[in-house]
């Protein structure tokens, strides 16, 4: 590091030279630079011992400079669109932006006098990558500031720019603001901001370079932690004496947005407000500069004192009023004057002197959104209401009566387009959520009786979107908001909706049962008893499932939903007062589970009996139902011949694997030394076959070998034993991921 001489030799020997023959470009220098530079960056740094970041960043400094000052002699070969000095240093420059390198402002400088600022066009991917580094190139001398102006006068109409570079180039100006707020100085940032968004082409225009969305978030980002409420007070009295009406209004709107603290707001809310305002509207207003009055206005509402509202209001509404009744809902300055509108509202809720007239203005619009023919458009009006203000739903429900329309359009079927359907089921289910706390019970209520219809209205055993998407609005709906005939109501549904023949589950997959089944689930946690009940609708269920298309995890996992549904269902009938309805359930049951199995339904029966009697054997429970008359010690028997047969059948492949899986569950619970005396010669077959899944990656041969080691430990040498291939340097240190990674069943002694 202190012999820059052999850096220099070594940075001129890679400039030097044409390409390889095999490359007509980049250059060797424009490939070797970046590579060099990015060596340096990853040099050992010792801090604290003989290396100190100091060092280490005048080094990197240094190799830099010669790299750049090297680059300045490389020559402008005929032909090129660019010197190969530009092409290296601009990768240079991703490099140390990507690094997070300090270098020096004066380099940065001397970079984009030499490189950056061309007479034609200049080079804002340079421009981008020096403010990334260190924005005090442009900021802390007069050679600085002087290099700004030649960059910032050339975005003036910024028609000559490419879309990429004008991208960049709202990038570069982000950046810049951050820089400026860095340095505690972003009223000047401001003041800068406004000469250049001043259309020079046309007055009372905004220059569309810098009226980009994301420079105006930036700026109202680094409000709070860049000025003090003074200091923002002082800068909106400077914009609110200024001739450039339509700047001035967006700028306001911008500084508007970054006011949160109490402070900020008793200093500035109003003042930005009566800036605004101060320029009459028009007309001629460009719809962005009406929306931001409209924005600001409905900040200031949200954030006033209900004297504060009325001021406000009384500025605003007569020309909200206009706004809303004559121009389409599509408009950005309509939507804004909506969100204002129901501001308005929210700040006279119950008490305001404006109350009556702002509501009346809301319910009025959203019934002009029901009839507007733009779908899109109401969709941005309903996610803003959902995700924003859900609170206004209940509202407009208190105020009218009804649900609004637009509202209830989500959870209903377009006609003749089902897969409109319930596009929008898990925002709706946030308004539930939300809503159920305010107690308006009239609002769930109809959403989700209007849910259930869907459901009940669609055909059965057909893939529908709409049933889908009911199913899950009511699966993320919390419990609280289901009342006991709703729950009732939507299990019959469901259960007739379930097709009476497994052949015509076909076309309806995994992706639509598992809500289903989880829905089930979750509504017979709580007592439901709907009507027609009957152990045939599990059987029924079952019998789907079985024909449901989807891979062994897949089938894994909808049949122990199925068996989580029969638990519940069967403690539901087993554990009340046993009537007459009782009784016949369980004896119907009984009658069902004692039935011989057809071959395919053998799953099923194996879920369905173990759900049984792990019900009806607890220890609450059993008493009661011997007392009652019902005997159902049989059928233990039942399920441990299925269960055995299954487990010593062989050839566990598809249906017959998962069958294998729920045999070998149910065998767990039963008496050690039956299973061992039943099982014991199937042994060998079961020990092959959880070896083969276990190296092909499938989980079901571990769910055997856990069975085998439960109940055969003498015929795993090492069940468990894991291999594990990984790099090992010389020193014996793991120097990378593993290169391969495998689970075997070695027989070899561990």
């Amino acid at each position: 590091r202190n012999d820059r001489s052999v850096l220099q030799r070594a940075v001129e020997a890679c400039s030097a030279g044409p390409p390889p023959r095999f490359m007509r470009r980049p250059s060797s220098s424009s490939l070797t630079f970046p590579v060099i530079f990015d060596l340096v960056g990853q040099s050992p740094r010792e801090f604290g011992g003989n290396t100190s970041i100091k060092d280490y960043e005048t080094w990197v400094q240094a190799v830099f400079d010669t790299m750049f000052t090297t680059s300045k002699t490389i020559p402008h070969l005929k032909g090129q669109v660019e010197s190969e000095g530009k092409s290296a240093m601009r990768r240079v420059l991703e490099v140390a932006t990507y690094r997070d390198e300090a270098l020096s402002a004066e380099s940065l400088r001397q970079v984009c006098k030499e490189f950056a600022l061309g007479e034609r066009k200049d080079d804002w991917d340079i421009l981008l990558s020096i403010v990334k580094l260190n924005p005090d190139a442009f900021l802390l001398s007069e050679d600085g500031k002087e290099l700004l102006d030649q960059i910032l006068e050339k975005t003036k109409g910024s028609d000559s720019l490419t879309d990429e570079d004008r991208e960049v180039a709202v990038e570069f100006i982000a950046l810049l603001a951050e820089g400026y707020a860095q340095a505690r100085d972003l009223s000047s940032f401001v003041k800068t901001w406004l000469h250049y968004l001043d259309s020079p082409k046309s007055e009372g225009k905004l220059d569309p370079l810098w009226a980009q969305e994301e420079l105006a978030g930036t700026v109202a980002s680094l409000v709070q932690s860049s000025l003090n409420a003074n200091q923002l007070a002082e800068l909106v009295a400077w914009l609110s004496e200024q001739e450039a009406s339509a700047a001035r209004v967006f700028l306001l709107e911008a500084l508007s947005r970054g006011v949160a603290r109490e402070e900020f707001i008793d200093a500035a809310n109003m003042k930005i407000f009566d800036a605004i305002m101060a320029q009459k509207v028009s007309k001629k207003d460009a719809p962005l500069i009406s929306a931001c009055r409209w924005s600001d206005a409905a900040r200031t509402l949200a954030e006033g004192t209900l004297e504060e509202a009325g001021r406000v209001w009384s500025r605003v509404g007569s020309h909200l009023k206009k706004t809303l009744k004559k121009s389409g809902v599509d408009g950005e300055d309509t939507f804004a004057a909506f969100e204002c509108c129901v501001a308005a509202w929210l700040s006279n809720y119950l008490e305001g002197a404006d109350e009556e007239e702002t509501s009346k203005l809301v319910c009025s619009f959203l019934g002009k959104l029901e009839e507007d023919a733009s779908s899109e458009s109401r969709r941005r009006y309903i996610s803003w209401i959902l995700e924003e203000e859900p609170r206004l739903v209940s509202m407009v429900v208190d105020k009218t009566g009804k649900v609004p329309g637009i509202i209830l359009s989500l959870v209903k079927p377009t006609p003749g387009d089902d897969s409109a359907g319930l596009r929008h089921a898990a925002t709706v289910g946030k308004v539930l959520l939300k809503e159920c706390d305010t107690g308006n019970q009239k609002l769930t209520d109809t959403l989700i009786d209007t849910v259930i219809k869907v459901i009940k209205e669609s055909e059965a055993g057909t893939f529908q979107p709409s049933t889908k998407d009911a199913v899950l609005f009511l699966l993320n709906a919390p419990m609280e908001t289901l009342s006991r005939s709703q729950r009732e109501a939507t299990m019959k549904t469901l259960t007739s909706h379930v097709p009476r023949t497994s052949n015509k589950a076909g076309p309806l997959g995994v992706d639509y049962w598992e809500p289903v089944l989880s829905l089930m689930v979750k509504l017979m946690n709580e007592p439901t008893f709907y009507e027609g009940m009957s152990f045939s609708h599990l059987e029924t269920v079952g019998a789907v499932l079985v024909s449901t298309t989807g891979d062994d995890a897949e089938a894994q996992r909808l049949f122990s939903l199925l068996y989580d549904l029969a638990v519940l269902t069967i403690r539901q009938m087993a554990s009340g007062n046993l009537d007459s309805r009782e009784k016949t359930y369980l004896s119907d049951a009984k009658a069902v589970l004692q039935e011989k199995a057809a071959d395919g339904d053998t799953v099923v029966r194996l879920v369905l009996l173990r759900a049984f009697l792990a019900t009806v054997q607890e220890s609450k429970t059993a008493p009661r139902l011997e007392k009652a008359g019902l005997d159902f010690s049989g059928l233990g028997d039942d399920l441990f011949q299925m269960a055995s047969s299954v487990a010593t059948a062989g050839k566990w492949r598809g249906k017959k694997l998962l069958a294998l899986l729920f045999a070998l569950s149910a065998l767990d619970s039963m008496g050690r030394d039956s299973v061992k005396q039943a099982v014991a010669s199937a042994v060998k077959p079961l020990v092959k076959t959880s070896d083969k899944l276990v190296d092909e990656g499938i989980q079901a041969g571990w769910s055997i070998r856990m069975f085998l080691a439960d109940h055969f430990l003498e015929s795993l040498e090492s069940p468990f034993q894991i291999e594990l291939d990984m790099e090992i340097s010389e020193t014996g240190e793991v120097i990378g991921p593993p290169s391969k990674s495998q689970f075997s069943a070695n027989k070899s002694n561990p």
